[in-house]
């Protein structure tokens, strides 16, 4: 039903769509790039989506309600996910589609608890400052997801920085700031 484009069934699956994000907005934003935004009671409470919507939302190459769904250990998600990454790093036509941004999967691939989420940020920073000349909006969006990449890879992520243009060095280490913080005891 999600794969469907056009025909009667259309309204429904954008209502479906809309419930989904909307019930995971939080997934989807980014702290301290967007203000915060004022939730109802009723839309705090969220609703249990069954896990054949995450795999059909893979099927119908849905990012966003891909992102909104995935949760620790979701497999299939993990792999679409590094897909997408792959797709950004490579810069190819087909990752210009992607609806989602590149901060966006870093933040759900830590959700999803993937072990190698910090390579993939790694990844995606020097693709992004191999290309970029200043930092843009969507390098800035990358960039603050770093703030929720493990702690522990604190010492790999401060090294990369030694890679990187001095004109995005300040950016990064800024962005490093809130894992730092979370290394230092109360």
């Amino acid at each position: 039903m999600l794969e469907q484009k056009k025909g009667a069934d259309k309204a429904k699956i954008e209502e479906i769509l809309r419930q989904i994000l909307a019930s995971h907005h939080d997934r989807l934003l980014q702290e301290d790039v967007f203000t915060q935004v004022q939730i109802s009671d009723e839309a705090a409470q969220k609703p249990t989506w069954d896990p054949r919507w995450l795999q059909s939302a893979i099927k119908a190459d849905l990012p966003m309600v891909v992102c909104s769904l995935a949760g620790p250990g979701d497999k299939n998600a993990i792999s679409y996910l590094l897909q997408m990454a792959d797709a950004r790093k490579q810069a190819s036509a087909g990752a210009m589609r992607l609806m989602a941004d590149a901060g966006l999967i870093i933040r759900t691939l830590v959700r999803c608890e993937y072990a190698k989420s910090t390579d993939v940020f790694l990844d995606l920073v020097a693709k992004k400052a191999k290309t970029a000349q200043y930092v843009d909006y969507e390098f800035q969006l990358l960039l603050a997801s770093a703030r929720y990449l493990p702690t522990t890879d604190l010492s790999r992520l401060d090294e990369f920085a030694a890679t990187l243009d001095e004109k995005f060095v300040d950016k990064y280490l800024e962005a490093l700031a809130p894992v730092r913080a979370a290394t230092q005891p109360n």
